[in-house]
């Protein structure tokens, strides 16, 4: 994609982020810095809720293992049904069909020992919302660099609800990307460690 392609998806992200801090009249250079910013910490997070990245019990590793197994074997026995004008049409366009034969048997070895050796991993508790969390983060240090302030909020003593420009800020980010996630719950467990780089020392 080049830099000039209409993307909907940052636009929304920008435009909920001018909205949001629209009393701090951000600079489109901000705005589009903490776009980026927050874009890639989403896109970090989704990596890290894939399921290849989450544990698992043995009964479902072996039970994968055996799919993947199979999943090659029918690779192979379809590569080795392709007739002759296939055959030469995938050569022409890099793809050896002998060498996917090969690379599916030894696949099918690995996968007979790896079932021997897997060991299963227990979930504990509900997977964590990685992306909620990422996210929470990179707009809070953009909401500081963007406003000269810092993440704060009031908690409701009756509701426990949090309030304030801070969790609106998040709110509308998390609008914006299609997050299903407290927003309460997000800013309550985000902490600044360390002082900003982006709050002037005084």
């Amino acid at each position: 994609m080049t830099d000039d392609w209409p993307d909907p998806w940052m636009d929304r992200l920008k435009g909920a982020i001018r909205d949001a801090l629209s009393d701090s009249s951000p600079t489109e250079i901000d705005v589009d810095w903490a776009a980026r910013s927050i874009d890639r910490a989403r896109n970090f997070g989704l990596l890290e809720e894939k399921p290849n990245s989450l544990p698992a019990g043995q009964n479902a590793s072996e039970a994968e293992l055996r799919q993947f197994h199979d999943a090659c074997a029918r690779v192979a026995e379809i590569a080795e049904g392709l007739h002759r004008p296939a055959v030469a049409a995938l050569f022409d366009e890099g793809l050896n069909v002998r060498d996917i034969v090969q690379k599916m048997g030894e696949a099918q070895e690995i996968a007979r020992a790896a079932f021997g050796a897997v060991q299963g991993e227990v979930a504990r508790g509900r997977p964590p919302k990685v992306v909620a969390r990422d996210v929470t983060c990179s707009a809070g240090w953009a909401y500081e660099r963007l406003t000269g302030k810092r993440p704060t909020f009031s908690t409701d003593p009756l509701t426990s609800e949090v309030t304030g420009a801070w969790p609106s800020f998040l709110a509308a980010v998390f609008e914006a990307l299609y997050i299903e996630a407290s927003v309460t719950a997000q800013v309550q467990r985000f902490r600044v460690r360390t002082r900003s780089p982006f709050i002037a020392r005084t």
